[in-house]
């Protein structure tokens, strides 16, 4: 091999390049791009999937390190939770022959999706290495000394399934339904939000906000409130009062920005949520069914059998309105989403013929956010159970799960630019419209074409008369080469990037997701991982873990699939 090709370096990356303010700077200097993922959030998110391999991977060998002193994890200690046997023992179904083919963490048996933000990729990356860490330092180190003829030499490979973060569905996106825009107007303008909105707390609340220099724009609060006393800065004088209690201005001021930013979430039966949501539980959906109906997937929806774990990395925006499109028992909306939380939708299959599940449905499900068992909130369910029949789950998503039809069209006035490009949206939807748009091009393109041949010649096409010409082309050249300059002065700009983040710091700040139970510790992650069709894992946040599980007579009887 030649000198240096197996050697490993780094880069450091700094924002450090553009000196001239205001000319000519960053919106923050430092070695961080905005919002990514810090390390505090890394360590959470490993915990995350250490406590998933805790709940439901069982290697048939001590682990030790991974959990807690004298801790042993639910999957060995209950063959019923298993949801990957790697050694088929013990009561077990899977074992080295259902992976011989197909490692674990490899489609069809693992499917992870995230969008396109570097705090959300690397928060799902991080949680599988922890789920899975064992196994990818086995096989890559197996890859390391293969032979070049053996099938085992392949590194390991995760799949992320991702799309244009400007057109993904893992938030309520206006662009792709601008209807959405008009649901939250609706409900900014009632009368129980605008009692709210003008309340004595809230003329306070603005005139503090006034005094710092800033208006109240309720995220950019949030995440600088939680990012700011997580990462251990100091916070203005005037917010500096945290105490625990909820009479501190830093709390009133976190509530204040909770209510309003949830609000149109709750509103209406959570229309807003069910609408923005509708993508994302269809393709929940689309693994949840075949695991309940025993059947493989719709061709339309990627075909073969279900995962056996679905793993979803988004945000706050992702998780708090699937929260609030399951029912206001479910989720009330007034705690924002804590860092590294997690929502966990499980499939359990009931067995046997104990006389406690006569006539009871054979497939169940069971909700876990942040180790809450939440099934019994959901409307329908039993009130003393944490298992549920999978068909009422199915049925109340069912009704907004949906990529099309969905009634997305805004009837809010739109200006400009924005108005035209929905207008040959609209146009383009239809046959006769795209035949109109086709026509409108062409006649467009032959008419441009006739009158830049009159202007750079003087005559009309297919015309045997000639003018004068020399000066006025002198003239018209120049012209055409300052517009090129123009559109090249333009597409410079264009070519470059926009950072995301928020005005928070300079550590890499947050942009949604918001720690609650953890203040104390200090700990935070962006990107909440949403895992449908999983066994729950068994912990509340990162740093503590609190056994959440079924009723004893229901495990009994029960087994995740």
């Amino acid at each position: 091999a030649e000198m240096g090709d197996s050697a490993m370096f780094l880069f450091e990356k700094r924002y450090d390049a553009l000196r001239d303010p205001p000319v000519l700077a960053n919106a923050f200097n430092g070695t961080c791009q905005m919002g990514q993922l810090l390390l505090r959030g890394y360590e959470q998110e490993l915990t995350n999937g250490k406590h998933l391999r805790n709940a439901y991977v069982y290697a048939g060998r001590s682990e030790e390190g991974m959990f807690k002193d004298g801790e042993e994890s639910l999957a060995s200690s209950d063959p019923r939770m298993r949801l990957f046997d790697l050694d088929g023992g013990n009561g077990g179904s899977g074992g080295a022959n259902e992976y011989k083919d197909k490692r674990p963490y490899e489609e069809p048996h693992l499917y992870y999706r995230a969008d396109d933000e570097q705090r959300t990729l690397m928060s799902g990356q991080v949680l599988l290495r922890g789920l899975w860490g064992p196994e990818i330092v086995a096989d890559a180190a197996a890859a390391a000394t293969a032979t070049t003829d053996n099938d085992d030499g392949e590194d390991p490979i995760i799949v992320l399934h991702t799309a244009d973060y400007k057109y993904d569905v893992l938030g309520s996106n206006w662009r792709d339904c601008p209807r959405l825009e008009d649901l939250e107007k609706e409900a900014n303008e009632s009368d129980l939000f605008q009692k709210f909105n003008s309340s004595d707390e809230a003329v306070e609340l603005r005139r503090i906000a006034a005094q710092l220099g800033t208006n109240f724009d309720t995220d950019d609060w949030i995440d600088c409130l939680m990012t700011t006393m997580c990462t251990d800065r100091p916070l203005p004088d005037v917010l500096n009062d945290y105490d625990g209690g909820d009479d501190s201005v830093f709390q009133r001021i976190l509530d204040f920005a909770t209510y309003s930013s949830n609000y149109k979430l709750k509103h209406n039966n959570a229309a807003y949520a069910k609408l923005g949501m509708g993508p994302l539980w269809h393709e929940m959906l689309a693994n949840i069914r075949p695991v309940v109906d025993g059947t493989p997937k719709d061709e339309n929806d990627g075909g073969g059998p279900p995962p056996k774990m679905a793993l979803i990395s988004g945000h706050d925006s992702t998780l708090q309105p699937l929260l609030a499109s399951l029912g206001d028992d479910v989720w009330d909306g007034t705690i924002w989403t804590p860092y590294a939380s997690t929502f966990l939708i499980e499939i359990h299959k009931l067995k046997g013929d104990d006389p406690t599940f006569k006539g009871k449905p054979k497939t169940m499900f069971r909700l876990i956010y942040n180790g809450e068992a939440l099934t019994s909130r959901v409307d329908g369910c039993p009130v003393d159970s944490d298992l549920c029949d999978a068909s009422i789950l199915i049925n109340l998503v069912t009704p907004f799960a949906k990529i099309v039809d969905r009634d997305c069209k805004s009837s809010l006035p739109k200006d400009g630019a924005y108005s035209s490009i929905l207008a040959t949206e609209e146009l383009l939807t239809t046959p006769g419209g795209v035949l109109i748009f086709g026509s409108m091009m062409l006649l467009c393109g032959f008419l441009g074409s006739v009158g830049t041949f009159v202007y750079l010649t003087g005559r009309l096409p297919m015309c045997c008369c000639t003018r004068r010409s020399g000066r006025g082309a002198s003239v018209r050249g120049s012209s055409v080469s300052r517009e090129h300059d123009k559109a090249r002065e333009s597409y410079s700009g264009i070519s470059l990037p926009e950072r995301n983040g928020r005005d928070c710091g300079d550590e890499g700040v947050f942009e949604d997701e918001e720690p609650h139970t953890s203040r104390a510790n200090g700990e935070q992650t962006h990107g909440a991982p949403t895992t449908s069709h999983v066994p729950a894992t068994v912990y509340g946040s990162a740093t503590e873990s609190t056994a959440i599980s079924p009723t004893k007579a229901e495990l009994d009887d029960s087994e995740l699939i």
